[in-house]
């Protein structure tokens, strides 16, 4: 146990990556509440029902491209695998468009001009996204790091742009949209000034890079529908005004799995690197074990335990009744920490696909979960079926991960 926790502090860049996380999550949580706090709950709920379907809209788009290109850039040079990520998603990207804006107008007799400025966002995240995947594929967490706190310093641009020239929705997501565009632009500068960026022009089938990219897709889709599906669902079966109170618990949660997903971020490189060595893998996955729940579980402990409070004191009282949401959602933190492990063990070892089948167990489950429990429960309903999914999760993969490992290292 000595060894493994000295080991964990030698590694002084997974800290300062972990902060960086840490930092840009805290305001990002932080401008939530102002916002949550700024606009009427019917604004609120629609605004995060708009950055729900942004994000379901984004994930279609990238068709789990830049994960394959983490797995691909950290086994070669990131450079080699750029070009074609960049130049399919482009191309999705333009055509998907007028059919997203439709339907959003649509689903949710709302604007379309709302999904079409916020549109230009994805791009901007995505790209983003790829710059600082190229960091951790070259093991540069430092530079990932600037880059990280560069994000958290721009990210409350707009809630000051909101309070000090009294915006309306409308153009607080166009200011919205503005900064994620100038991160970008910041994260791009950053990274062109250490390396040079060279498209090689390569041959490759573009089915084929899509086929390869599936599990990664079907993987990030089906995380989109037990984690944010439910926003969605919930602004659809119910009131808008519903997802402000379900989303002002989430919010609290999903700024907290910042923790753990920098650590999974951190390691899951170098398990990949370590996928053929059974004592160097083990002993990595061990590390891996202990820093996960070092931190899962004190945050679980102080949310469960003082979820009114907390939740009184953040939002003056507003948002009180989703006490016991934010509580059931704890508990799914907590199982959460399982998933993390097993999940980045059955990716490192080359067991994606199965990892995609049990998500797409899970995803079907969350829906039918969703489609009883929110018409009975409304926002409660929702937390109930995160925390029943999160089981099922957290079940399957370590079970998964436990024998593929024993049959892997039998002989070793």
């Amino acid at each position: 146990m000595k060894v493994l926790i000295k080991k964990i502090f030698e590694k002084l860049d997974l800290f300062i990556y972990i902060a960086s996380n840490v930092i840009l999550k805290i305001l990002s949580g932080i401008t939530m509440i102002f916002v949550a706090r700024y606009f009427t709950p019917t604004d609120y709920g629609t605004f995060r029902t708009l950055i729900a379907f942004l994000t379901l809209t984004g994930i279609l788009i990238n068709l789990g491209l830049s994960d394959f290109f983490l797995y691909k850039a950290s086994k070669t040079n990131p450079e080699k695998e750029i070009v074609h990520i960049i130049s399919i998603y482009l191309l999705l990207y333009s055509l998907t468009f007028i059919p997203a804006c439709f339907l959003f107008s649509i689903v949710y007799k709302l604007s379309w001009i709302f999904f079409a400025i916020g549109y230009l966002k994805i791009f901007f995240d995505w790209s983003y996204d790829i710059i600082l995947k190229s960091l951790q594929a070259k093991n540069n967490f430092n530079l990932a790091s600037i880059i990280t706190i560069i994000n958290a310093l721009i990210i409350g641009m707009p809630v000051l742009c909101l309070y000090k020239c009294n915006l309306s929705l409308f153009h607080y997501i166009a200011s919205v949209v503005f900064f994620a565009g100038l991160n970008f632009t910041f994260a791009f500068l950053i990274f062109k000034l250490k390396y040079k960026i060279i498209f090689k022009k390569v041959q490759r089938n573009f089915w084929e890079i899509v086929g390869k990219a599936s599990p990664f897709f079907i993987a990030s889709i089906m995380v989109f529908v037990y984690l944010q599906s439910d926003v969605l669902m919930l602004g659809f079966l119910r009131e808008l005004k519903e997802v402000a109170f379900y989303t002002s618990a989430t919010a609290l949660i999903f700024a907290l799995y910042v923790l753990p997903t920098s650590v999974y971020n951190y390691f899951l490189p170098s398990l990949i690197k370590n996928s053929k060595n059974k004592k160097k893998f083990l002993q990595e996955q061990n590390i891996f074990i202990l820093a996960i729940f070092s931190l899962v579980i004190p945050i679980f402990l102080v949310i469960f335990f003082y979820a009114r409070p907390i939740l009184h004191i953040i939002y003056s009282g507003k948002y009180d009744s989703s006490t016991l949401i934010l509580k059931i959602l704890s508990l799914g933190f907590f199982m959460h920490g399982f998933s993390f492990v097993a999940g980045a063990s059955l990716t490192a070892l080359g067991f994606q696909s199965i990892r995609a089948k049990m998500q797409v167990f899970a995803a079907v489950l969350n829906i039918l979960l969703n489609i009883y429990f929110i018409p009975i429960y409304g926002a409660l309903g929702t937390a109930i079926t995160t925390f029943i999914t999160e089981i099922f999760l957290a079940v399957s993969y370590v079970y998964a991960t436990i024998k593929i490992e024993h049959k892997l290292f039998a002989n070793n």
